[in-house]
């Protein structure tokens, strides 16, 4: 009987120590998986902090882009709507300056 109490004894003591190790192999997991989802995380705002970045370029390049052929198009409008003023103008001046070189003024 007394080996049987011994033999329980041991296992319980076994069992604890197999218990602990189990703990102190969890806690070790748990920092690790800690410590890589820090360095996931941190890499990652690097990343979307690169991105970011391109991202702001590329809309300022897209941007700079569109301002230009805007800017572009409109000297375009003004240019034409310039000439055909001055088209209506001339036949208006040329009337005045005859009347002025004829004395009808």
């Amino acid at each position: 009987m007394e080996d049987i109490i011994k033999s329980v004894n041991e296992a319980e003591g076994q069992a604890e120590e197999i218990k602990s190790s189990a703990e102190q192999k969890a806690a070790q997991i748990l920092a690790d998986a800690e410590k890589q989802a820090a360095e996931i995380l941190k890499r990652s705002e690097e990343k979307l902090k690169i991105y970011r970045e391109e991202q702001l370029k590329s809309a300022q390049a897209v941007a700079e882009e569109e301002y230009k052929n805007t800017l572009q198009s409109s000297a375009k409008t003004a240019e034409e709507y310039a000439s055909s003023l001055i088209k209506r103008t001339d036949i208006q001046v040329n009337e005045v300056v005859g009347r002025v070189s004829r004395g009808n003024c």
